[in-house]
C-alpha cells in the first residue's frame, strides 16, 4: 500500500515566524527518530540508543558511489548483498540514500534514456532477494548541490525523467515494497529544486537535509532559527510544498555542525536542537534522522564531549517525550 494513502495529512498553515509555538518539550514524538551511524553499523546504532535512551525507528545509510577509475563503477548498485546483510533483522527501517549514478562518467541524460535499466533491475531483484524490499530508497539526495555526479543544476528535466524511470524499474519487481524519498540540502540554490521534482506519483516522502548552518553574522539563535525556517528550500518551504503535494515530510539528515572551513556552523547550539524537536513535533514529519557522525565538511555527533549543551537538551527532550 502506497504510504501516502496512510499518512497525506496535510496543515492548515506554514511556519514563517522566526520563533516555535510555545509548546511543551513533550509535544514532539518520539515515535519517528531515526539515526546515521556509519555504514553497516548495526551495533553502532544500539550504542547509540543506549546513550539516548530511546530505540530508534529508522537507520539511514549510503550505497552507489564509485571512484571515476573504478573498473567496475556500477558494482554496488548491482549487488547491494552487503548492506542488506547488516541490516536485515533489524528493528528499524532501512532509509537506503542510493546513488543515481555512481560517478561522473555517466549522465542524468543518459540514465533518462534507459541506458541504466539494468543496472536498476538487478539493484531492485537483490534488495528484494536479500531482504531489504521494504526499504525506503532515498533517491540522489542532496541533487541541488554541486557535489555529487548527479547534481541537477541545468539538468532538471533529465533528473526528473530519470528518476521516473529508475521508481518505474524498481516498481516493476516482484515482491518489491520500495518506497522513495525525495531529498534536497536546505539553504542551496544550485538547482532549480521544484523544477526537478518528479510528481507526487513517483515519490512517497518529501524530504529535506537541514543542518545548523547560517551566516557567521548570524550568532542570536532566534535569528538563527528564523533562517533555518525562511531561508531557500528551509523548513518553511519544505512544509509549505510538502502540503501542496499531500506528501508526509522527512528529515533525512540534520543536526548541529562545527564546520572546519568556514564559520557557518552553529557549534553547541542547543536552541537549534529544541526548535528542531518541537519543529518536528509539531509538523506531518514521518521520520527525523541525527546525523551523529563526524564528516569531512563538518562535526555533528552529540555522543562526544564537543556540544555539551547542544547533547543535554537532546537527551532531555528525547527522554521526556
Amino acid at each position: 500500500m502506497k504510504l501516502r494513502g496512510l499518512l497525506a495529512i496535510t496543515l492548515a498553515t506554514t511556519l514563517i515566524s522566526p520563533v516555535v509555538s510555545m509548546r511543551s518539550d513533550a509535544a514532539a514524538t518520539t515515535a519517528n527518530l531515526g539515526v546515521f551511524r556509519g555504514s553497516g553499523k548495526p551495533d553502532q546504532v544500539a550504542e547509540y540508543e543506549n546513550w539516548l535512551g530511546k530505540p530508534m525507528t529508522h537507520t539511514i545509510d549510503f550505497i552507489g558511489r564509485a571512484s571515476t577509475n573504478s573498473s567496475d563503477p556500477w558494482a554496488k548498485i548491482d549487488d547491494p548483498s552487503w548492506v542488506c546483510n547488516q541490516w536485515r533483522g533489524q528493528s528499524s527501517k532501512l532509509v537506503l540514500s542510493t546513488a543515481m549514478l555512481p560517478n561522473t562518467n555517466f549522465t542524468l541524460a543518459a540514465g533518462a534514456r534507459g541506458a541504466y535499466d539494468s543496472h536498476w533491475r538487478e539493484f531492485g531483484a537483490t534488495m528484494v532477494a536479500r531482504g531489504c524490499q521494504d526499504a525506503i530508497i532515498r533517491l540522489g539526495w542532496e541533487f541541488n548541490g554541486k557535489f555529487y555526479p548527479w547534481a541537477a543544476g541545468g539538468k532538471e528535466a533529465s533528473f526528473v525523467a530519470y528518476w521516473r524511470r529508475i521508481v518505474n524499474t524498481l516498481r516493476q519487481v516482484p515482491n518489491q515494497q520500495f518506497l522513495f524519498d525525495w531529498c534536497p540540502l536546505a539553504g542551496v540554490k544550485n538547482a532549480d529544486v521544484e523544477a526537478a521534482w518528479p510528481g507526487a506519483e513517483y515519490v512517497d516522502f518529501i524530504g529535506l537535509d537541514a543542518y545548523d548552518t547560517a551566516q557567521p553574522s548570524m550568532d542570536d539563535p532566534a535569528e538563527r532559527w528564523s533562517y533555518q525556517l525562511n531561508r531557500p528550500y528551509g523548513l518553511a518551504w519544505l512544509d509549505k510544498f510538502a502540503t501542496a503535494q499531500g506528501l508526509p515530510m522527512s528529515l533525512p539528515e540534520w543536526g548541529v555542525t562545527s564546520r572546519p572551513n568556514d564559520d557557518f556552523g552553529g557549534g553547541d547550539n542547543p536552541s537549534y536542537i529544541t526548535n528542531m524537536w518541537r519543529w518536528i513535533g509539531s509538523n506531518n514529519v514521518a521520520y527525523a534522522a541525527y546525523f551523529e557522525v563526524d564528516a569531512n565538511d563538518g562535526s555533528h555527533r552529540l555522543m562526544t564531549n564537543e556540544f555539551p549543551k547542544a547533547s543535554a537538551e537532546y537527551r532531555r527532550l528525547v527522554r521526556a517525550g
